[in-house]
């Protein structure tokens, strides 16, 4: 039974989606086991309801179902292995499965379930995947109203997407209503549960710094795993700006066609040796020569285009994708280097340095960047996602091709024009705020 404030009202709650959590230790899976048994349950169980259960893959949700079964047995459910159900005695029933591989969502569809519970949401790598699973959250009866109850912890691989369209449209506890779906994100923490032992707290308290934020105060802007650390949006990003004509302007492309997207990033050079991301594009289903067309009509003469080493392959085609390209009028167009740990050490370099600053309009590559995490084999890389990835990789290839001098820029600087005195001015100032700022 629900034991916080917080847990009461996730229960309470008549809204599609919810996602309750944060912290470890606030007791969601208890929250989500009763919540997904409510309608089995008790003199109000309603012999109708279908209730789902699902986890990245099954393994993960044995311990779920350990403790579940300890829970409904005591309202007279009966457990069965081989139909992967808890049956009520009012007839109602609750489903246990997975989404552990891209078409796993199949086994759901045609399905009507009232309630689905979804255990570590951020374990799920693509947004899509829960998206497809949510069309089969609907009911006919309009006395069980279809929900879906998420659980989650800051960090994982769908931690991006998660805070995208949970934490980052509105405050905690505050409805956000739109197309998409009405959903809300209700925080719990350790403080809403009373039954953990001083024992959990200390290690809890005792983690690094950024991984303690995340799994101690539920922070969902530090990501455990996350590889970029040093990215901050109050301090890489700027309001646009006017860009002086002199300045160097250079565009990257990360190729996509069928389910990846391509991915285009737009810059100009200041004479202080800052990348500003000034624009961004990407698209599916567009053959090459449009493509070209598109970058070429926002940046008719870059000084170059970086481009994804695939595209200059083949694949049984007279053309491959750069050639295309070149004879559509992208005559700058040349391979990047594509040496992953060397490309995203030199991301680290112009962070670190403050050498990159993202106009506040380019939000794919702001909502991807901080999006990323180490990979397990190998934590010099990171994770290859192509749900986020896309963009990064672009600005990889391009970076790669600017080495950032080993000292500084002089301080005097001369300006050809007022136009490039001012835009370096309103760099100046921004600095000078963030760092009255403490940031």
């Amino acid at each position: 039974m629900p034991c916080s404030p917080a847990q009461v009202r996730a229960l309470r709650l008549k809204i599609r989606e919810i996602l309750f959590g944060g912290a470890r230790g606030g007791g969601k899976s208890e929250t989500g086991t009763v919540w997904l048994g409510n309608p089995a349950c008790g003199a109000k169980a309603h012999g109708a309801y279908r209730g789902l259960v699902v986890r990245e893959n099954y393994t993960d949700l044995i311990a779920w179902l350990d403790h579940a079964a300890d829970f409904y047995e005591g309202y007279g459910a009966a457990w069965s292995g081989m139909s992967q159900t808890f049956s009520f005695p009012s007839g109602a029933k609750i489903r246990a499965g997975h989404l552990d591989g891209p078409c796993a969502y199949k086994k759901y569809q045609g399905h009507e379930y009232q309630r689905i519970l979804i255990e570590e949401l951020t374990q799920i790598a693509r947004e899509m995947d829960y998206l497809k699973l949510l069309g089969s959250c609907r009911s006919k009866y309009p006395e069980l109203y279809p929900s879906v109850f998420c659980t989650a912890n800051p960090g994982g691989k769908g931690h991006g997407w998660v805070r995208k369209r949970f934490i980052s449209p509105a405050p905690p506890g505050t409805p956000i209503f739109d197309p998409g779906g009405n959903r809300i994100y209700l925080p719990s923490t350790a403080a809403d549960n009373p039954f953990l032992g001083p024992e959990y707290w200390q290690y809890l308290k005792s983690l690094p710094d950024n991984l303690r934020r995340a799994w101690l105060d539920g922070d969902w802007d530090v990501l455990a795993g996350q590889f970029f650390p040093e990215f901050r949006e109050s301090i890489h990003t700027c309001p646009p700006i006017e860009i002086p004509e002199h300045w160097e302007r250079h565009i990257s492309i990360d190729w996509g066609y069928n389910h990846d997207p391509y991915a285009i990033i737009f810059y100009a050079i200041s004479e202080s040796g800052i990348v500003f991301v000034t624009g961004e594009m990407t698209g599916t289903h567009t053959i090459p020569a449009d493509v070209a067309a598109r970058y070429l009509a926002v940046c008719p003469e870059p000084y170059s285009a970086i481009g994804d080493p695939s595209m200059w392959a083949k694949f049984n085609s007279p053309d491959s994708t750069a050639i295309q390209m070149q004879q559509a009028g992208a005559y700058n167009l040349s391979k990047g280097n594509n040496e992953r740990i060397q490309g995203w050490t030199r991301v680290h370099e112009y962070l670190h340095r403050r050498k990159l600053m993202i106009f506040s309009t380019c939000r794919n590559i702001i909502n991807n960047l901080p999006a990323m995490i180490h990979d397990e084999k190998n934590p010099e890389d990171a994770q290859k996602d192509s749900a986020i990835d896309h963009f990064p990789d672009s600005l990889r290839y391009f970076l790669m091709s600017r080495p950032l001098p080993t000292d500084p820029p002089k301080e005097e600087i001369d300006f050809v024009d007022d136009k490039s005195r001012r835009a370096h001015e309103a760099i100046q100032k921004l600095k000078k705020v963030r760092k009255k700022a403490g940031w």
